[in-house]
């Protein structure tokens, strides 16, 4: 809005066009001198266009007396106060065309000089009859040009040269019109701007009403987001809980079942004759494994979800990896006496993989089909080039999918129908991790069935490593002999450590233990282990910080610290190694990985004891003290 300086009018918005009649010279000067001097003060570009009965040098003088410093704002090119026929009739008569242009150039011009905009004034007391119906147009057209633009204009119109048409078309062409009555300027409104300035306030009105709804919905959408916010934090919270409480329950579980494997892998050293108790000891390993493996798919598949599995690729043979993972799911194949039918090319196929995650993959799928055909059944493994990959095919004669299922099957915790006779129920997460391990080997699984009852087939198509080279499978090699170690071990389970213990002497080591963390470093300084097989989650003090104690001991400086552990996450293994750990074993721990760790022991100083050269010397108890 910008000031007019008449009080009568007020402030008006740019592009207002509106006129006044006119008696004298006098009322001229009430109302334009006021006008110009508010946009002199307002930064604006002022252009009056003088006519009698107010010359070009009354007009200035008048409104010198309001603006003292009228002449610099006139040198400074602010200002124009021209004589009518220099704008309307510059060649003898009126010129709409002429005229128009002239408006624009001083819009431009004024706008280019930063003035906020323009504001002109022009008396039509030069106009003749004649050239009444031109000047109707041209104020017409004008309204186009002021309505667009930062301008505002003020027509003068003298009442003693308008009949009646003459202010009909006046008034019908200016948005308001002043006129003096008994000594006082009154504003009178066009009929049509009238109707214009109701329709203005309606959608003015309708505009508010609207901006009130949007402000409500936007209020409604900043709940909605708050709300949205508030549940994303929750998810993420209940998120977190699960992580801890899957990271709890396998610690907690994994203990009783380090013990567990280790009795029984004890008593398979042992090869009790009584063909009852081999039957029950391979029962206990099998079922052991199969929890520990449910323990592994759980954490698995919450890693893999959330990208935190990073595979270890390498170029590799296939069979050596179906052989892996017919291995991984023979336990479970057996118990349910199926028949097994292995199909593989006699080519070799390479590809470019992560070994473990590949045998999990298939193994999962072998043991999905395991699960799922009733006993006796057959399952059927095979893979065959196909171009530029190769497919996997795990087929069975099983209770088959139902079609509504398909679409689902590698959700996750999706099952298909129990069959009354199933005895495994599974958790509905190993075919969501088929799909994501092979989507990550870029490659893809698809489910088939022909529907209940008759059978399933899975495939697993993955592409091959783009140059095959020479490859030979990996051949189990046996076992070699270990130089006998000083091992501690220490775990607050007493049966977990117990059991180990016992499994490691059965292999000819040295081994101690203890059942928490000061006595594992009171003990570790009295003997001097080669391998310290530390717990993590002890009680008071944890395997952590008894580690970072250990490794500021000189005494144990060539002592291998080993975590054996419940907690399997990423990051447990990464907290490890960085308080002093060089290997983490996940409970329960496999036997030939723990020999592995062993082995890559340094050796000790009194290894030449167990060297055969010495077999036929008496060797004393007590390994520290070879010389006795």
């Amino acid at each position: 809005m910008r000031p007019s300086g008449i009080d009568v009018v007020g402030s008006v918005p740019w592009g207002t066009h509106f006129c006044q009649f006119y008696d004298t010279g006098d009322d001229l000067v009430e109302t334009l001198v006021p006008y110009f001097r508010e946009g002199l003060m307002g930064n604006e570009y002022c252009l009056w266009i003088a006519c009698a009965p107010l010359q070009v040098e009354q007009a200035r003088a008048a409104l010198q007396s309001a603006v003292p410093d009228l002449e610099r704002r006139i040198a400074r090119g602010q200002l124009e106060i021209l004589d009518c026929r220099e704008w309307y009739t510059p060649g003898g008569r009126f010129d709409i065309d002429t005229v128009l242009r002239g408006w624009w150039d001083r819009i431009v011009a004024a706008l280019d000089r930063g003035f906020q905009g323009l504001r002109v004034s022009g008396n039509t007391f030069w106009l003749e009859s004649a050239d009444w119906a031109d000047c109707v147009h041209y104020e017409e057209a004008l309204n186009e040009v002021i309505g667009a633009h930062p301008v505002l204009g003020m027509c003068s119109y003298s009442l003693s040269k308008c009949g009646a048409a003459e202010i009909f078309d006046v008034v019908a062409n200016h948005e308001f019109t002043l006129i003096k009555r008994s000594g006082r300027w009154q504003r009178i409104e066009s009929a049509h701007y009238q109707k214009m300035e109701q329709a203005l306030r309606e959608s003015e009105a309708r505009v508010a009403a609207a901006q009130e709804e949007l402000r409500a919905a936007n209020d409604q959408l900043h709940q909605a987001r708050q709300a949205l916010r508030r549940s994303e934090e929750r998810l993420l919270a209940a998120d977190r809980r699960k992580d801890e409480f899957l990271a709890m329950l396998a610690h907690e579980l994994r203990n009783p079942l380090a013990a567990i494997c280790s009795a029984v892998q004890l008593m398979q050293a042992r090869r009790p004759s009584d063909p009852v108790l081999q039957r029950a000891q391979n029962v206990m390993a099998r079922q052991a494994q199969h929890t520990a493996r449910i323990l592994d798919d759980l954490l698995d598949i919450s890693r893999i979800t959330e990208g935190k599995i990073v595979l270890k690729k390498e170029t590799l043979t296939l069979a050596p990896v179906l052989e892996s993972a017919l291995e991984s799911a023979r336990p479970m194949l057996e118990d349910r006496g199926h028949q097994v039918f292995v199909a593989i090319p006699r080519e070799t196929l390479v590809l470019d993989a992560d070994p473990v995650r590949l045998a999990q993959a298939v193994s999962n799928l072998l043991n999905n089909a395991a699960k799922y055909t009733p006993s006796g059944g057959e399952i059927h493994l095979s893979a065959q080039r196909h171009g530029s990959e190769v497919a996997i095919r795990v087929r069975d004669n099983g209770i088959g999918i139902a079609p509504e299922v398909l679409p689902t099957i590698f959700d996750l915790f999706v099952q298909g129908e129990h069959a009354p006779g199933r005895r495994h129920g599974g958790l509905g997460i190993g075919l969501t991790m088929v799909q994501k391990l092979v989507a990550m080997h870029g490659g893809r699984v698809e489910a088939r069935s022909e529907g209940p009852g008759r059978g399933s087939e899975f495939v697993v198509w993955l592409p091959l490593a783009e140059v095959e080279t020479e490859h030979h499978a990996r051949r189990s090699e046996p076992r070699p002999l270990l130089t006998p170690r000083r091992i501690l071990i220490a775990d607050d389970n007493a049966d977990a450590a117990e059991m180990l213990a016992a499994l490691l002497e059965e292999e000819g080591h040295w081994v101690f233990t203890a059942e928490d963390g000061p006595s594992a470093i009171g003990r570790a300084l009295s003997e001097k282990p080669d391998v310290i097989l530390l717990d993590i989650g002890m009680p008071g003090m944890d395997g952590y910080t008894v580690a970072r104690r250990l490794r500021l001991e000189p005494a144990l400086e060539g002592t291998m610290l080993v975590a054996v552990t419940g907690y399997g996450q990423d990051e447990d293994r990464e907290r490890a190694f960085a308080a002093g750990f060089e290997h983490h074993l996940v409970k329960p721990v496999d036997l030939d990985a723990l020999r592995r760790v062993i082995a890559a022991s340094p050796t000790p100083a009194w290894s030449a004891l167990s060297d055969p050269a010495w077999k036929d010397l008496p060797v004393c108890g007590e390994p520290n003290l070879p010389w006795c």
